[in-house]
């Protein structure tokens, strides 16, 4: 086998595997016949050193997604789907649903925060003159705080049924997130390119996420969800001030340091999510009845995301901070264990499928 075919399978392993099974050879011998060189003399050189094309690899990622549409549709609990993927769908729409609620919530604290800094805030102090000076106030602040308000926009559309909206609004919200990052190391702002790669991923994740809420998913509660954007604000609005006062004023000495590790995104995600799942934790112990929940599976989902995030984005943070990063990586890896183990036994409960029934499907 030649470097060049090895490649070319390697690309093909896209593919579900009972497609592979049927047609990679064929594909393999038709791509090999498109490749071969007019001059027999150069075989050899093509074989080693040759590569599949943009548009041949292209191809086949489309195929692939073609392919392994219908797959992804019984995961995510279209009607027909067994009770197992059913229950896969639900903790997947509660994990979307509590990230686009953090955000949203955060980004009204930003509203907030940047009509304080302006002066915009009635019968309010007004801010501190070094926290308003034109190099911290600028448009590039104001249009960042503006457009993060997407997440708002995306929150609100998926709890009144709007879900192409919610799912374009969060769109923006990545690629404002995205932009962000690429700006933070243009300017120098960031230690290294790690956060955009990152971001992109768990971006991605969550776009992925929201394709749970399809037609046939059960509405969200109007109330409910509204009132918990209210307790989102009020605790995203707790945890800056209780940041800002315990940090900036206690730990004077370590403010850079104490600040880059608990204030990026990977830091607030470790913390608030580990303040989440230990209460749900202490329920579940105490009312066994609640260990089949859909947020079992979707605290373990938020967990394993949060917890690669962290892993990831270390070396992000000064080296003074690294041993706070690597702290809070074990303390959201030890609340993730529990959760894993109580998703995996839920979903061992819903009517295990006989070998092979999920041959071709997503892995």
């Amino acid at each position: 086998m030649t470097r060049l075919e090895r490649r070319y399978r390697l690309v093909l392993r896209l593919l579900p595997a009972s497609y592979r099974a049927a047609w990679e050879e064929e594909m393999v011998a038709a791509f090999l016949e498109s490749m071969a060189p007019d001059d027999p003399e150069d075989s050899e050189f093509v074989g080693e050193y040759g590569w599949p094309s943009r548009s041949e690899v292209a191809s086949v990622v489309a195929l692939a997604v073609r392919l392994h549409l219908p797959a992804l549709r019984l995961r995510l609990g279209v009607p027909g789907a067994p009770p197992r993927y059913a229950a896969s769908s639900a903790g997947v729409r509660r994990a979307a649903q509590a990230l686009l609620l953090l955000h949203a919530s955060f980004a009204m604290v930003g509203l907030g925060t940047m009509l304080w800094l302006l002066g915009l805030v009635p019968r309010v102090p007004r801010a501190p003159v070094e926290w308003t000076q034109p190099g911290l106030i600028n448009r590039g602040y104001v249009t960042f705080t503006l457009l993060d308000l997407a997440w708002v926009v995306a929150y609100l559309a998926l709890v009144f049924g709007y879900r192409r909206v919610a799912w374009w609004s969060a769109c923006i919200g990545v690629a404002t997130a995205v932009s962000n990052d690429i700006g933070r190391y243009v300017l120098g702002a960031a230690r290294s390119f790690v956060a955009l790669p990152a971001t992109v991923l768990f971006g991605g994740l969550l776009l992925v996420a929201l394709l749970a809420f399809h037609r046939d998913a059960p509405a969200l509660p109007v109330r409910r969800s509204l009132a918990s954007l209210g307790a989102g604000i009020g605790v995203a609005t707790a945890f800056v001030v209780l940041v800002d006062a315990v940090l900036v004023h206690l730990l004077t000495a370590q403010r850079d340091v104490a600040l880059n590790a608990l204030l990026d995104w990977a830091g607030v995600y470790s913390v608030l999510l580990v303040a989440a799942a230990l209460p749900y934790l202490v329920v579940v112990a105490v009312r066994p009845a609640r260990r089949g929940s859909p947020w079992s599976l979707a605290f373990a989902l938020l967990a394993a995301a949060v917890l690669g995030l962290r892993l990831v984005t270390l070396s992000e943070l000064p080296s003074q901070a690294v041993g706070l990063g690597l702290a809070e990586a074990l303390v959201v890896a030890a609340v993730c264990a529990p959760l894993a183990a109580l998703a995996r036994r839920t979903l061992r409960r819903l009517s295990p499928e006989p070998v092979g029934a999920s041959q071709g499907s997503l892995g």
